[in-house]
This record gives structure tokens, C-alpha cells and sequence, in this order.
């Protein structure tokens, strides 16, 4: 939990109820609202994330700053009654969530390694449900995902509803870069797989 809490921060500043109506309106996750919450307290505790309070008289020249014990209660309370809605009208005000040096550097130790060799790197980020395939070309990439579907049969992927990038550039395994290359976004779906219990005795 702590890797993806970090990995929902690691393009910089975050409000928290963004976040909530981001993980309301995705049922890929399996992470409530109060877990956020929870885990950002951790997080901050070690030092890893910091918290800013950004109040409605903010945009009147009222400066950010810590929040106060009721100001983080409010703050909280609001979010986890409007994240069910995926309600988005409080992400400009409230509690805004960022890494600390720490905090980044913790990501870099919990990321997986993407997979790379001389011919495409696959990396799954699970937060965001992506998957991104980078490949010498379309029918090279098309192998790699047939191989990573291989290993992770509970996803389904739409190659057609995917973004698809031509001429990027990816480095390989060891280091050299691959020019004129393709990049795959896609986003796979997590199939819903029926227990043996829901049958029953034929």
C-alpha cells in the first residue's frame, strides 16, 4: 500500500480530494478512501510525505500552510463523504499531499524494475492501471504483450483502445538507446473471475 500511495504522488503535488474521487471512480484499486488516509498518515510520520492546507479564503491572499488538528479533521471528513460520489468540487481547496526527498527516494527502493531486453521494455504501473510496451516495432511490441499477458492471465487487454507512439526513443538493458522505436499505452482490465462456490454442485 505504501508503493502505490507514493506512486499516486510521484508526479509532484496532489490534493487529497482529487486523489479520493480518482480511486471512487476506479474499482481496479481495491483501496478504500479511509486506507488512503491511513497510509498517507503513516507516511507522513515517517517523513516521507508532507501536508499542506489550503483554505477557502486562499485565493483572497490567504497563505498555505500546515494544517491544524481541526482543519485535518474537517479536511478528512469532507473528503471521505464526497469520494463515494467521485464528487471533485473540494481538489482545488483542502489538504494537498506531496513526496519529500525521502519520500521519492523510498519510490525508487518500492518500484519494480521494468522488464527490458535488446528488442522492447514493459513496465505495469498497477495504481493507474498502465501498461506501457516500448518496442523496436508494432509487431515486436505485439509479442511482448502477448508474453506479459501470458504471465498475468486475471488482465484483459483492448490493443485497440490503447495510444500508440511512433518514433520515441527506449533504453535497453544495457544501457544503449533505441531510436525510431513504437511506445504501447494501454490500460488493462482486471477480469472478474467467478468463484467455484458460485456454481455449486452440477
Amino acid at each position: 500500500m505504501w508503493g502505490d500511495a507514493l506512486t499516486m504522488l510521484a508526479d509532484g503535488q496532489e490534493p487529497l480530494a482529487l486523489l479520493a474521487a480518482e480511486l471512487a471512480e476506479s474499482d481496479q484499486t481495491g483501496i478504500s478512501t479511509e486506507e488512503l488516509l491511513n497510509t498517507f498518515d503513516d507516511l507522513e510520520r515517517k517523513g516521507y510525505v508532507a501536508v499542506t492546507y489550503v483554505s477557502l479564503e486562499w485565493r483572497m491572499g490567504m497563505p498555505a500552510g500546515r494544517p491544524s488538528p481541526s482543519e485535518r479533521a474537517a479536511a478528512r471528513d469532507l473528503v471521505v463523504r464526497r469520494s463515494a460520489s467521485g464528487n471533485r468540487d473540494s481538489a482545488n481547496v483542502g489538504l494537498f499531499y506531496e513526496l519529500t526527498d525521502s519520500g521519492y527516494q523510498l519510490l525508487r527502493e518500492l518500484s519494480p524494475e521494468p522488464e527490458v531486453n535488446d528488442l522492447w521494455r514493459v513496465e505495469f504501473r498497477p495504481v493507474n492501471q498502465q501498461l506501457i510496451i516500448e518496442a523496436i516495432d508494432d509487431n515486436v511490441a505485439a509479442s511482448a504483450l502477448q508474453q506479459w499477458s501470458d504471465s498475468n492471465p486475471e488482465y484483459y487487454v483492448a490493443v485497440e483502445s490503447g495510444l500508440h507512439e511512433r518514433g520515441i526513443e527506449f533504453a535497453r538493458h544495457d544501457g544503449a538507446i533505441v531510436t525510431s522505436a513504437v511506445r504501447w499505452l494501454l490500460r488493462p482490465i482486471r477480469r472478474i473471475l467467478e468463484s467455484p462456490a458460485e456454481h455449486g454442485d452440477m
